[in-house]
């Protein structure tokens, strides 16, 4: 099921013809938008659509609290603003990249396939 921007902005191929939607793709690349949108105001609630996470740059790398908390938060919005994805799982993954030391990993099963879903967010 494509949103509204998804079928007012389809994805055409370089003869013009109009591409077959990719719900996957789709899906990822929502999920890519709210994680990395910003609140402006202090606390999601106060916004007039909760939309948004704190800026992950500003969590301790090394808390795994603050990194659990995250993607708690994460998992809230994904779940209020992508009803295509159920099942859904946000993990906080360590890597051995001493730069950016953990992926955000979302994951579930997309509703309409159904088929599993994943996708990997550097931190």
């Amino acid at each position: 099921m494509p949103f509204l921007f998804e079928r007012l902005a389809p994805v055409r191929t370089a003869d013009g013809r109009v591409e077959a939607f990719d719900e996957p793709a789709a899906v990822a690349a929502q999920v890519q938008r709210i994680v990395a949108t910003r609140t402006v105001l202090q606390g999601a609630s106060e916004a007039v659509v909760p939309w948004g996470l704190p800026n992950a740059v500003e969590l301790g790398h090394h808390s795994e609290t603050a990194l659990t908390q995250y993607a708690e938060q994460a998992r809230r919005l994904i779940a209020r603003h992508e009803p295509r994805l159920t099942e859904l799982r946000v993990s906080v993954e360590p890597q051995q990249d001493v730069l950016n030391p953990y992926l955000l990993v979302v994951s579930g099963t997309l509703a309409a396939m159904p088929c599993e879903f994943s996708i990997a967010l550097a931190g």
